[in-house]
């Protein structure tokens, strides 16, 4: 597949503190989603919802930020 982006950890680390391989789609993520680390494996986990100001959107607060997104 071309268009295919996939995303690559050579040294994931799972709960008993072993490295794994692993690689994961990233179309497979929704907007609401970013990637992360579920036991060695990457996986699309839900972004944490950023407390609102009041008065705030409510779809405002869901267009997170680049700087918000998860590093690997």
């Amino acid at each position: 597949m071309a268009n295919e982006r996939r995303l690559r950890c050579t040294h994931c680390m799972n709960g008993r503190g072993q490295r794994l391989e692993t690689t994961l789609n990233v179309k497979d993520c929704s907007d609401a989603e970013w990637i992360g680390n579920h036991a060695g494996k990457l996986a699309c986990e839900p972004r944490p919802q950023a407390s609102l100001p009041q008065g705030a959107d409510s779809q405002e607060a869901s267009a997170a930020p680049e700087e918000s997104k998860q590093e690997l």
